[in-house]
């Protein structure tokens, strides 16, 4: 397989760069990808330690390193490209051909897209995060009134790092529930009482038992929770308790973070 050195560079978070630059990298199966990511680089000083990696990577390479960019300063992209790099300038020319079609030039203001100037934003995003911290693995429920959404599903489904990625990216107060033993035993598994009045905002995660299992086994090799004959029964009970409340699911089989989330966004219609 094909080796090739990725760069992620910006004079913000590098979010932007990394999810576009991710789901292009997706279309290429045939290469194994080195992924290097230098955030917050916004004057030349700042640039010396990514343009010195990239040379390396240049001189040590069989291919030149791939550069995702998101500078709003030309000047930087200028440095970036002399060292020889593939740069793909994900804000110059798209804001450029917007400009255009607008009538106007974009504002050229560092880390804009994040708004970390602006305070009201800043604390709605730690409140969004602080939330569903507190609100992980049924730690608390006093606060499920103020959720924009719980999710729901079995231990090791995928639950945390969902309700994370939600609050971080897009500042949504995301709690969430997990269904054991004891709320699926019995023929006819039921909705805990504590969820009964926020059916409105539950969503459920399913995953494939021998998926399921894989991942226990790493934290619990050998054990009963970590079968695949306990996985299957779960799995199970939980796909009839979601049918039989109605709850929405989503399979996290072999969905990344990134897509399990956008997922949840598309089917409980959170962008609004």
């Amino acid at each position: 397989m094909k080796k090739q050195s990725i760069f992620f560079i910006s004079d913000g978070t590098g979010i932007t760069a990394e999810r576009v630059g991710e789901s292009i990298l997706t279309q290429f199966d045939e290469f194994s990808f080195k992924l290097e990511r230098f955030p917050f680089v916004r004057n030349a000083e700042q640039a010396k330690k990514a343009i010195s990696s990239l040379q390396k990577a240049q001189d040590n390479d069989e291919l030149a390193p791939i550069v995702f960019s998101t500078f709003v300063d030309p000047e930087l992209t200028e440095e970036i490209s002399s060292v020889g790099a593939c740069v793909i300038d994900l804000f110059g020319y798209p804001s450029q051909k917007l400009g255009e079609h607008l009538g106007i030039p974009p504002a050229q203001i560092q880390g804009r897209m994040q708004a970390m100037g602006d305070r009201n934003v800043y604390q709605k995003h730690m409140d969004a995060i602080n939330f569903s911290v507190d609100h992980d693995d049924a730690h608390r429920i006093d606060g499920f009134d103020k959720a924009d959404i719980i999710i729901l599903g079995l231990s090791r489904g995928g639950k945390t790092p969902t309700c994370m990625y939600l609050s971080i990216h897009y500042f949504l107060k995301a709690a969430n529930y997990p269904l054991t033993l004891d709320e699926l035993s019995g023929p006819s598994p039921r909705l805990p009482s504590e969820l009964s009045d926020y059916k409105d905002r539950l969503l459920g995660l399913i995953i494939e038992p021998k998926r399921l299992s894989e991942i226990r086994q790493r934290r619990k090799p050998g054990s009963d929770y970590a079968s695949l004959e306990t996985c299957k029964s779960e799995v199970k009970k939980l796909r009839y308790l979601y049918e039989d409340e109605g709850i929405f699911s989503i399979n996290t089989t072999d969905a990344s973070i990134h897509e399990i989330a956008i997922k949840v966004m598309n089917k409980m219609k959170l962008y609004d």
